[in-house]
């Protein structure tokens, strides 16, 4: 008989066949899948690293069909394939279209086919979550028909994901306050919606967590509302059941609504979001110096906005310009916080930056008497990083809005006209652009405006001229998958 020779591509390095598969469409994927067992290990990953779980009125019949095979089927590729776990509704009773609907209309009871399938999915919701021995993230959003029961029951699943190490919760909805403390092998943690209710509760959880996860680098905490009342969430619950005397946290990243106690606490971050100034906000990054990413977006009132923007590049920011890595900057109005001849100077002295993120003043993109200034603000700030930062991979350009209409609606005709027409100007002045002699390489540049974002890409030096940027347009397919992977 005729020795058998294994194909050549099945002799790959395992890095190899991963790359390949990676580069494969879900439909490609799945038909490979079925045709070749041994492609089909590698592909596992590639298909089933999303897993989505999202029962409805709707489409519960066959979200539940696919829960029941996860429960029932022993080692089916997604226990070892799934990295991403998304868990919405678990209720197949919800309606999408309440949360929408008027004021004063009354959901109608729940069909008593959809009560019958949520007692099916009492016996196999646990079961369909603990064999996803893979699962790394969980994205958990509740909705508002949840049952407890079924809160608890992924709970008690989620402890028993041995690699579980991010956890992306929504609380809004939630009937209890989870015990974040039992998932003790988390490294990031992101909270959003914390409901007025259960902050205590959700906080006092969280600060277990803290103390008992040592391995813990990165918090993202917010509200469903940007300016708190009570000034919730602040440092100090987080770390109140941390053991004094123990070892420095490994916290890297931390984003909450403001900076408080930072300072005093000796935690100097690499990362910082937040989304509003604060005076504390500015004390702090004065006080230390190696930060890499910074993501701000200009909050204040009107009296303080200019003036924190110039106390920010004048004093705080200084003992960071030598470690930026990632610098976005949103001004929300026209003012100080915008790039322009103020900023110029500090700013090009970011010379590891790879992304780079500013507003501009709308007038500043043509150059009058009456506007101030001597150059097209879109061509100052091109030379500004072309010729400084090197290292540069991508600038964002978007437009503020105009001071005046800071307590505008966005049915305002006046800011109706104001986003789309400035992003156009930009487009037109990157296309005018005209590099420096000293300049032989671009980044990639995005015009962003309202809802929308337009990108360039540079070109050149070729027959059709010098180095240069062209409009391009992008498109992006969701390619995460939900139970319907499963066949």
């Amino acid at each position: 008989m005729p020795e058998h020779k294994q194909s050549p591509l099945l002799s790959l390095a395992p890095e190899l066949m991963q790359v390949i598969t990676d580069e494969l469409t879900v439909d490609a994927g799945k038909n490979l899948r079925l045709t070749c067992k041994h492609l089909g290990e590698f592909l596992n990953i590639r298909l089933f690293r999303d897993l989505t779980s999202s029962f409805s009125k709707d489409n519960f019949e066959i979200v539940l069909s696919k829960v029941r095979i996860l429960a029932t089927k022993d080692c089916h590729a997604a226990c070892s394939g799934t990295r991403t776990l998304k868990i919405n509704s678990l209720s197949p009773a919800y309606d999408p279209g309440y949360r929408d609907a008027p004021a004063g209309w009354i959901e109608p009871e729940d069909p008593p086919e959809a009560t019958a399938a949520e007692e099916v999915l009492k016996g196999y919701l646990f079961k369909a979550i603990a064999p996803l021995k893979g699962v790394q993230s969980v994205v958990w959003k509740p909705s508002y028909k949840d049952g407890e029961w079924a809160q608890r029951e992924v709970m008690n699943a989620l402890k028993t994901l041995p690699e579980l190490r991010a956890l992306d919760l929504q609380t809004a909805h939630l009937r209890f306050a989870l015990p974040l403390h039992d998932l003790s092998g988390l490294q990031e943690v992101y909270i959003c919606d914390i409901n007025e209710e259960r902050t205590a509760e959700v906080f006092d959880n969280f600060a277990k967590l803290v103390a008992r996860s040592p391995r813990i680098t990165f918090m993202d905490i917010t509200s469903c509302w940007r300016f708190s009342s009570d000034g919730s969430p602040i440092l100090h619950r987080i770390l109140k059941h941390y053991p004094k005397g123990s070892s420095r946290l490994r916290l890297r990243h931390l984003s909450l609504k403001f900076c408080i106690a930072l300072k005093f606490s000796k935690i100097y971050l690499e990362e910082l979001s937040l989304n509003i100034v604060v005076p504390s906000f500015l004390e702090y990054l004065a006080s230390y110096s190696g930060l890499k990413k910074l993501r701000l977006i200009s909050g204040c009132s009107d009296l303080q906005s200019d003036s924190m923007a110039r106390e920010f590049f004048s004093t705080s920011f200084i003992n960071h310009i030598q470690s930026l890595e990632s610098l976005r900057i949103s001004a929300l109005y026209e003012g100080s916080w915008c790039f322009g001849p103020w900023n110029e100077a500090i700013v090009s002295r970011c010379t590891k930056l790879k992304t780079f993120e500013m507003a501009i003043v709308s007038s500043h993109l043509f150059p009058s008497e009456e506007s101030g200034v001597e150059r097209n603000v879109v061509e100052l700030l091109i030379d500004t990083v072309s010729n400084s930062m090197l290292q540069l991979e991508s600038l964002s350009i978007s437009v503020a809005t105009f001071e005046y209409l800071r307590r505008a609606t966005s049915e305002n005709p006046a800011m109706q006209w104001h986003f789309p027409c400035p992003v156009g100007d930009i487009i037109s002045s990157a296309h005018k652009y005209k590099v420096l002699p000293t300049c032989h390489r671009l980044p990639m540049l995005t015009a962003i405006g309202h809802s929308r974002k337009r990108p360039l890409v540079p070109i050149g030096p070729d027959e059709d001229g010098p180095l240069r940027y062209l409009e391009t347009t992008t498109s992006s397919k969701d390619d995460t998958l939900d139970f319907d992977s499963i066949y």
